[in-house]
């Protein structure tokens, strides 16, 4: 993992957040992966106007990992109050599940609401 790099998601980011979080829970290419809710629900898990509103938004804070210029997983903080800080769209591409990243995602975004939102 020596070329993968955490960073905040920027609004060039959308349409390859939008694919990675449709990729990992809805469709066929999520049945590659644990997180499949591809036979409890349809459609988009997300799309490009939401993934736009939290990169813009001051109460949130989504962040990537990248490996080699892709995308291969993320997480979004959403700030509460200065004492909760809530974790959500934890996403791991299908293909590279089982493999740690969802723990480094965690521990990324434990570190960056310390530092972010100071909770």
């Amino acid at each position: 993992m020596n070329s993968s790099t955490f960073r905040i998601a920027e609004s060039s980011d959308a349409s390859d957040l939008v694919a990675l979080v449709n990729a990992a829970y809805r469709g066929d290419s999520s049945r590659q992966g644990w997180t499949t809710e591809a036979d409890l629900l349809g459609g988009q898990r997300t799309d490009e106007s939401d993934i736009q509103e939290k990169i813009g938004s001051s109460s949130h804070c989504l962040f990537v990992l990248e490996h080699e210029g892709h995308l291969i997983a993320c997480g979004c903080l959403e700030f509460k109050s200065t004492s909760t800080t809530y974790l959500g769209m934890v996403t791991t591409h299908p293909g590279r599940q089982g493999q740690g990243l969802g723990k480094m995602v965690i521990e990324f975004a434990e570190k960056l609401a310390r530092e972010q939102f100071q909770s």
